[in-house]
């Protein structure tokens, strides 16, 4: 349903305390007549005021007796609230509900329809700035809350009825309303459903409301002035702010180690203004990388100041600053209605723009209007740029160069990460520049970030296309001594070789699965359900470059197929390596379904080794083909492997290699819980070492092909910053 088609109407009746919007859709012919029937149903807002609540900040500990006495509902702002006070304040409430459907007038399942009518999730708005906003959602015992304190929050709500009650904030008065309500609306006629699998949207729950893609591919005009782009390593974007002059290091650090930046607001960088400063930057950051591509930061909603770029708006600032709505405890908002500011905001971006460090213009908050990108990219030459913080509005996309997504709710359903995926692919695949905001939080070092990097890492690998950015940070600020939160050059992900995708991901219900040339992308997500996440980022590697290259790539079904030639002599190995870094004690473990008979000699297993180099120190536990188990050592570079003892077929296909210092053990288990060791070794090794799935064939003609399944890694991290 395309909310701009002249098939959508809408009309709102007041019926006392309640709005009623009437809603009427003729866009579709869902009896196989002649011509498109009239669907017709309505959303039905109330408000409350007296109610009853208890507020708790655990997960389902809140309460709501019931909803207070009927309230008037006030439209202050283009927002929903209660009374004349232009929020949800301490006790009031609001009620929304999908009611009376109709086809031509009469009951859908009358006609032999299915509906399935859901609201998702509504757009909660500061009202009147403060912090620490208060919501309860639904009635009764064990319900969920939420706290908020940014300018706009996205809710997620289920059902057909959905009610959300004010608990109050950090700052009394100061409350906030709802701004946007999102539904989904499915009207079937078995007799008619078609599907369509190649669809990007196809297997989404609410797939069928996406339409085909709503603008053009980037032309290869524009395509020039985009940022040279290679999948060798991990393409990244960062935005950044200093208020003082950045370190001749940290400068070096973003040059050499990012594809796009943005140039946040507040980047005086020392030089007295905010033009000045980014000026500055974009300058230095250019001497050393002059391909580097430099957005300057432009908010098309809130106002940070001139920059020093043009000061007339002070003239104006009783026409252009909106004197009824602020942002964030107190900062003015433009009022972008006004033709003469909107030629002035324009204006200043023109000339930020002119000046050849500056590559193009970022725009932020997510609800600029489509006229302002619109005039902006009018006024934007051909070699320039422009991107816009756009959430998941697909229709703006047309209207700009690139898109960065901030407000995705990542922390939301699987399907929102699905949604969120499979959008990034559309644009990926019509040639647009895009970031994803997936901060990584709660770290406190560089081996922390390491460990805290793959889901953020996993999610943009499963949608990255061509100019797709990796973007990680938890803040745009590049505070003082924590220069690690967003130096990419010690990060070992962002390191490796990643090559080409070699295919579009998978997605079976909440797993996903992608595999590049040099790396295999695992993701099983699972927010909110009581069950970790499990994000496996794993590098493919042919130890001593055997004849024949291997490979490896992960099911959604969280098995391995792994091929590897070469084989184990004495002094190195030749095989294939799916691995990744690994730091410290832990273990890993796997199960060994399956290995093809290429030799008696072939080999398939997990294996801890020092480095990729091909005589290495390492040890192993592998499988023949007749299911036999062996532990393999090599205690020094250029040594000779040693047996450190087997065990008959039969004992069992699962395998673990478990670290403590350098003593390392290994077991196996026909059962995964009670487990019998093979041996026991002690193997000098560094901290940092390799762990992973291991194949060989014994055969320079042939490779040999290995099912693994049950994989897990268990690494003890250290906090200590390095």
């Amino acid at each position: 349903m395309n909310l701009n088609s002249p098939d959508l109407s809408c009309k709102r009746v007041v019926d006392h305390s309640k709005w009623i919007y009437q809603i009427t859709w003729t866009g579709n012919d869902l009896l196989d007549g002649a011509e498109a029937e009239t669907l017709q149903f309505n959303v039905v807002v109330e408000a409350f005021s007296g109610t009853t609540f208890s507020f708790k900040g655990g997960v389902n500990t809140s309460s709501v007796a019931s909803l207070g006495n009927p309230a008037s509902l006030s439209g202050a702002n283009n927002n929903w609230s209660v009374g004349k006070g232009g929020s949800i304040g301490v006790g009031e409430s609001i009620r929304m509900s999908l009611q009376d459907f109709t086809i031509n007038g009469s009951e859908l399942v009358s006609k032999g329809l299915v509906l399935e009518e859901t609201f998702t999730h509504f757009i909660a708005r500061e009202s009147g700035g403060g912090r620490g906003h208060k919501m309860i959602l639904g009635v009764g015992e064990r319900l969920r809350s939420a706290t908020f304190g940014t300018p706009t929050e996205s809710c997620d709500v289920s059902g057909s009825s959905y009610s959300v009650t004010g608990a109050g904030g950090a700052v009394k008065g100061r409350d906030w309303a709802m701004q946007q309500v999102h539904l989904s609306l499915v009207v079937r006629n078995p007799s008619l459903s078609i599907e369509d699998p190649g669809h990007l949207f196809a297997d989404l729950q609410n797939g069928h409301t996406f339409g085909p893609t709503p603008y053009p591919p980037t032309s290869e005009e524009k395509l020039n002035a985009f940022p040279a782009f290679s999948w060798d390593r991990v393409p990244r974007g960062i935005l950044i702010r200093k208020s003082t002059a950045y370190k001749d290091d940290e400068i070096i650090a973003i040059a050499e180690h990012y594809d796009l930046v943005v140039l946040e607001k507040a980047n005086n960088a020392g030089q007295g203004s905010t033009m000045k400063g980014m000026l500055h930057t974009a300058a230095r950051l250019k001497k050393i990388n002059p391909n580097l591509k430099i957005l300057f930061y432009w908010n098309s909603r809130i106002y940070f100041g001139h920059y020093g770029i043009d000061d007339s708006i002070t003239k104006h600032r009783d026409e252009w600053i909106d004197p009824k709505f602020t942002i964030r405890d107190g900062l003015p908002t433009y009022d972008r209605s006004n033709p003469d500011f909107v030629q002035w905001w324009v204006g200043c971006a023109e000339k930020m723009i002119a000046h050849p460090s500056i590559d193009g213009t970022f725009v932020d908050k997510s609800g600029v209007p489509i006229s302002m990108l619109d005039a902006l990219y009018k006024a934007t030459p051909a070699n320039k740029l422009v991107m816009n913080n756009n959430a998941g509005a697909r229709q703006r996309i047309g209207f700009v160069d690139g898109t960065y997504r901030e407000g995705w709710s990542g922390g939301g359903s699987p399907d929102t990460v699905a949604e969120t995926i499979a959008i990034g692919r559309e644009t990926g695949l019509n040639k647009k520049m895009q970031i994803l905001r997936m901060p990584v939080k709660g770290a406190t070092s560089k081996r922390d970030m390491e460990d805290r990097i793959d889901r953020s890492l996993a999610i943009y690998l499963l949608y990255a296309e061509k100019y797709s950015y990796f973007y990680w940070q938890a803040t745009v600020d590049a505070k003082k001594g924590k220069m690690w939160e967003w130096d990419a050059s010690y990060i070992d992900q962002l390191n490796r070789p990643l090559g080409e995708p070699l295919g579009p991901y998978v997605r079976d219900s909440n797993v996903f699965t992608r595999s590049f040339e040099h790396c295999d992308v695992f993701l099983n997500y699972q927010p909110g359900s009581g069950e970790k996440s499990v994000a496996r980022i794993l590098w493919k590697n042919d130890i001593g470059n055997p004849a024949l290259a291997g490979s490896g790539i992960s099911g959604t079904d969280d098995t391995y197929r792994i091929q590897g030639g070469g084989g184990f002599s004495r002094e190195s190995e030749q095989l294939f390596f799916l691995s990744d870094a690994h730091y410290g004690d832990g273990a890993i473990k796997a199960s060994i379904d399956a290995l093809e008979n290429t030799h008696a000699y072939a080999r398939a297993g997990i294996m801890f080794r020092e480095s990729l180099a091909t005589d290495a120190p390492m040890v192993a536990v592998l499988r023949d083909p007749a299911g036999r188990l062996y532990m393999y050592y090599r205690l020094k570079s250029g040594e000779k492997t040693v047996s450190a003892g087997f065990i008959d077929a039969g004992k069992g296909r699962r395998v673990m290699l478990v670290r403590s210092g350098d003593v390392f053990s290994g077991y196996c288990s026909s059962d995964g819980t009670r487990w019998t060791k093979i041996s026991q070794v002690s193997i000098p090794m560094r901290e940092k070492i390799e762990m992973g799935m291991a194949v060989a064939s014994h055969s320079q003609t042939a490779l040999a092909a290995a099912t693994f399944s049950e994989f897990a890694r268990r690494e003890i991290t250290s906090k200590q910053n390095e």
